[in-house]
């Protein structure tokens, strides 16, 4: 998204775009599978 702030595309672009979405998705969803089993 921000290309300005991408130094390698694919290299670190890609971490700070899976890292904080991906993860408080993945927390934040995870809860409510469990609780919907």
């Amino acid at each position: 998204m921000p290309d300005q702030k991408t130094p390698r595309p694919g290299g670190e672009a890609a971490v700070t775009l899976y890292k904080p979405p991906v993860w408080e998705y993945v927390l934040a969803i995870q809860p409510n599978l469990w609780t919907a089993l």
